[in-house]
């Protein structure tokens, strides 16, 4: 296993490291979350060996380093999955991987907060290995009653100030700590109250004084060798004497006041992060007292759509990954809405993305009025983040949804007379788009409709002389269910989201550990 690559242009180093150990292939890949420090050597990896599965936080970016990584995956059809915690790793026998971060609901806006966080116990020796998770991300772990008492600690961001809590540390209680840093780098880490908050609890190991630091482990004891300083720690007494008093770590304070990794900021008119807050693919809520269709968690709250949830009715979400020139389709399986599916093609890779469906119970707050004749229902519909769904990168957008049989017979409605209206946010007006009758069944008129991309809609109908109630349906419509398309995500990083020169060796190497459990498990 191997848990990140580091920066761009690390990434041959870290793979001549892992050849160097005659590892010739890997079970899984691990990227925490997709900083260029942790992903920027992913390309060499996934090129230079054979990979059982990757591993991703789930949560999107929007940087070509990130989409160059996913293109690489779907190119070379590699498994991709993405974990919450609960889950388990299913790494090698007597070996326990425990996901402890991300939760079921992300972080809004930060790829720290959202960083994978992992537990490995090798029978009495456990590693905790943080990412660039912090104080946010700690606190939900411990909240959520996980038990991150570990021997050895891969401290989280670096040891920047906005992770390593006193509270956290203390329940940790490692009794080796190692951070991930490079030297003199910009961003003043590690903090001096990080530091000294993991130096009162554990021996800490940095790699920008003691270089690569390799821990081993056979279940009972670890050791910890040092490339700079020579330093051998160990858990039992070494067979061989170091030719060089092993070094404490010194406690030096950064001349520079720190400068955290700055994450994207919405604007105000964003359309829903891509944030999945679903256990299974699909998620529905209800806003006044509707019931979930699913097992997975509610959909509610602001994170994934402008529209005021007071006024939701009832939310479905699901997702899927947008690849290059592939139809992607998106379904919506819990039947809480009147959207069944979508389905369209897009100009460039995504990634995992997250589509919504939300029943309205009045006008959407997002439109100036209503269009003409008699509502059936206000609905919104979002894809990915950014305005991403009503962009010029969707072409080809579908939309399949139903009506009730039973509306259009009290309202003496036209069946003919069906439209959906799509609300045209720039010119602040609603386009009038045809539809199609796919299906019927007792129930339900099952409609699609090309749409210019994918906002706020409202289904309307002309009252006419009234449709004769058919015995017995047509046809009978089913969901689609095509495989998902699997790609990728694009935009230049912010030089604030990258971290310093050094970062990106340190960050695949540190973390090679895993590999060595599984080596020593089966000598």
């Amino acid at each position: 296993m191997l848990i990140d690559a580091g920066d761009n242009g690390k990434g041959d180093d870290v793979a001549n490291y892992v050849k160097k150990e005659g590892i010739t292939s890997l079970d899984y890949v691990v990227a925490t979350h997709p900083h260029e420090d942790h992903i920027g050597g992913m390309d060499e990896i996934l090129n230079d060996f054979p990979i059982g599965e990757f591993i991703d936080s789930g949560y999107p970016h929007t940087t070509q380093t990130y989409e160059d990584m996913l293109n690489t995956i779907s190119n070379k059809n590699i498994h991709f999955s993405t974990v919450k915690r609960g889950d388990q790793i299913n790494f090698a026998p007597g070996i326990v991987v425990e996901v402890l971060n991300p939760g079921n609901t992300y972080f809004d806006d930060d790829l720290n907060q959202n960083s994978i966080v992992l537990k490995v116990t090798d029978g009495q020796i456990s590693f905790l290995l943080m990412g660039d998770a912090g104080v946010e991300a700690e606190n939900a772990i411990m909240g959520d009653g996980y038990d991150v008492d570990a021997d050895v600690l891969k401290a989280g961001h670096h040891g920047s100030s906005t992770s390593s809590g006193k509270t956290f540390i203390s329940a940790v209680s490692p009794s080796v700590s190692v951070i991930e840093v490079g030297a003199e780098n910009d961003y003043g880490h590690p903090h001096d109250g990080a530091l000294e908050t993991l130096q009162k609890v554990s021996k800490v190991y940095r790699t920008d004084i003691d270089g690569t630091i390799t821990i081993t482990t056979d279940g009972s004891t670890y050791s910890v060798v040092t490339e700079k300083t020579a330093d051998t720690d160990s858990t039992e007494t070494p067979t061989e004497t170091s030719t060089e008093t092993p070094t404490e770590t010194p406690a030096e304070t950064p001349t520079e006041t720190p400068t955290e990794t700055v994450t994207e900021t919405p604007t105000p008119t964003e359309i829903p992060t891509g944030t999945p807050t679903e256990e299974s693919d699909s998620d529905s809520s209800g806003s006044s007292g509707g019931s979930s269709h699913s097992s997975g968690s509610s959909g509610g709250g602001a994170g994934g759509s402008p529209e005021p949830q007071s006024n939701v009715e009832y939310k479905d979400t699901t997702k899927a990954f947008i690849s290059n020139g592939r139809t992607v389709t998106f379904n919506f399986t819990n039947d809480v809405t009147v959207v069944n599916s979508i389905n369209f093609e897009s100009d460039k890779t995504m990634g995992k993305t997250t589509a919504i469906v939300e029943n309205l119970k009045e006008k959407s707050s997002l439109v100036s009025d209503l269009p003409e004749g008699e509502i059936y229902k206000s609905f919104n519909i979002w894809v990915g983040n950014a305005g991403y769904g009503n962009s010029d990168s969707i072409m080809n957008a579908i939309v399949n949804f139903k009506v009730e049989k039973s509306w259009s017979q009290m309202n003496g409605i036209d069946q003919s007379s069906i439209i959906l209206y799509n609300y045209d946010e720039e010119n602040k007006e609603w386009e009038k788009l045809p539809v199609i009758l796919s299906g019927e069944d007792n129930e339900y008129l099952y409609l699609t409709a090309e749409v210019p991309g994918y906002s706020s809609f409202v289904i309307t109908g002309d009252v006419g002389t009234p449709n004769v109630q058919t015995t017995e349906p047509t046809a009978t419509y089913k969901s689609s269910n095509s495989e998902e398309s699997e790609g990728v995500t694009v935009t230049e990083e912010s030089a604030e989201d990258q971290e310093s020169p050094g970062f990106g060796l340190i960050s695949g190497i540190v973390c090679l550990f895993c590999m060595f459990l599984y080596k020593i498990k089966n000598q």
